[in-house]
């Protein structure tokens, strides 16, 4: 299994969100992001202007990602709110690869009609 730490490394100790990446019941890949980047992203995610929806409404009604293995109802809606966030906004720009990191394994779960769980340890 392909495990991507590189956007928590120096963090260690504090929360992190791992993206994990199923195929048929079986995890492949998954990618660990520290709780600012993870934060960074999801508040980026654009207003619909009827209601939340998908990522954007775990994140902004502050449901409990933490006591969960919380599986993204919609790949390809979470994708497409990703690719709506504007990059420029982000706090932290110097780590835009880590927004490009999660982008790309919503990519890759929609082309291959896999599954992604969100883990908060």
């Amino acid at each position: 299994m392909k495990e991507d730490k590189r956007f928590y490394e120096g963090f260690e100790g504090e929360k992190k969100f791992i993206f994990c990446l199923y195929e048929n019941g079986t995890p492949i890949e998954k990618l660990h992001l520290w709780e600012g980047y993870f934060d960074d992203i999801l508040s980026l995610i654009p207003y619909s202007g009827k209601k939340w929806e998908g990522l954007a409404e775990y994140y902004q009604l502050a449901l409990d990602f933490d006591d969960e293995h919380w599986k993204v109802p919609s790949c390809r809606k979470a994708l497409e709110q990703l690719e709506a966030i504007d990059r420029h906004r982000m706090k932290y720009p110097r780590r835009s690869d880590c927004y490009d990191a999660v982008v790309e394994l919503f990519r890759k779960a929609v082309s291959g009609k896999l599954d992604v769980y969100i883990d908060c340890e």
